[in-house]
This record gives C-alpha cells, sequence and structure tokens, in this order.
C-alpha cells in the first residue's frame, strides 16, 4: 500500500517551483469561496481536473473518488435542506438551497482536488524549501512539513489495523450504518 499521496512522475507540475503551486492552490481555495454561482464552480472543477491532469496525478484523484462523492453529496444536501427560499421544489427543499448546495459542493470538492494536486506533485522537502523561501521560520517550515508527513502515516497504521482486526475475524462488511460504525470504533 502506497501510504504518500507523492508521484514520482515527470510532469509540468513536478518542475514547478513549489511557492507557486502554493499559490495556485491558495487561488483555487479563495476562488471557490468566494462565488457562489454553481457555473462558475463547475468551470472551476474542469481547470482544477485539467490541472491535476497537466500533473499526472489523476490516478490520485481516482483512487479517491468515494471522498468526494461524500464531501459533494454531504454538502450539497446539508444546504438544499437548511437553506429556505422563494421556490420551492419539493417537500422543503427550494431552488436557492439546491443551487447553494450545487455551489458549496462543488467548491468544496475543487479545494480538495487542488489540495490534492499539490500533494501529489510536491515532495515534503521541496515544501519546507518552499516555506523557507517564503520567509517562514524554519521551526514553522519544519512543523508544517512533519505534519504532512505523519498523516499518511497514521492513516496507514489505521489501515494496518483493520487488516488485523480482519484476519482475526472481525466482519466490517455486514450489519447497518450503526453496527458498522460500531465495530470501527
Amino acid at each position: 500500500m502506497n501510504l504518500f499521496a507523492y508521484l514520482d512522475v515527470d510532469s509540468f507540475l513536478h518542475r514547478l517551483d513549489p511557492r507557486t503551486k502554493m499559490l495556485v492552490v491558495a487561488y483555487c481555495m479563495a476562488t471557490a469561496l468566494m462565488f457562489a454561482i454553481p457555473l462558475y464552480q463547475i468551470a472551476l472543477l474542469c481547470g482544477t481536473l485539467l490541472y491535476c491532469a497537466l500533473g499526472k496525478c489523476l490516478a490520485n484523484v481516482y483512487r479517491s473518488r468515494l471522498l468526494y462523492i461524500s464531501i459533494f453529496a454531504v454538502s450539497f444536501l446539508t444546504w438544499a435542506l437548511v437553506t429556505r427560499g422563494e421556490t420551492r421544489l419539493f417537500w422543503f427543499v427550494s431552488l436557492e438551497g439546491a443551487t447553494k448546495g450545487l455551489s458549496a459542493g462543488l467548491g468544496l470538492v475543487v479545494i480538495v482536488l487542488s489540495s490534492l494536486a499539490f500533494i501529489s506533485t510536491t515532495k515534503i522537502e521541496e515544501l519546507s524549501a518552499g516555506l523557507l523561501k517564503l520567509g517562514i521560520p524554519y521551526r514553522g517550515a519544519f512543523a508544517l512539513a512533519t505534519a504532512i508527513r505523519m498523516v499518511p502515516m497514521i492513516g496507514g497504521t489505521g489501515h494496518t489495523i483493520l487488516q488485523a482486526q480482519k484476519s482475526r475475524g472481525l466482519d466490517v462488511e455486514n450489519g447497518n450504518l450503526l453496527a458498522r460504525l460500531k465495530k470501527y470504533i
């Protein structure tokens, strides 16, 4: 199992300075949060997917597709059910709520995709060097780089524990959602 999202391939994004990639991620985040128009979010999503294709990191994007689908679905449903509006679609879901949910869900997916493209194309050492070149103190750059390096290790440890429990007979596949969550805990 590959614990790290970094893909060691030769691409345009891999050759970019890490500060430039940080700027692109910041731009994607700001733009995704700035506009609440679904058409803009769809255009930004297409641009982010093109950015991922330039970085040859679509394998990581595909591998994480369930994460994006669940983030989008939860965000869309939450906003659609909570936001009130004038135009009712059905039950108590309004057109304004559905539009806001669509925009928010797409925006969150853009943020996660742009971050994944950054992680997939930037080595931890390059990130540290880029942060130092930005004027971040050494301790801060080291702490951030260490934190980013620890996330996949913790995920890998969780995967190893789950595999060990499955080999001991724990069945996490069957039962309703609540029963499966209890087994994971």
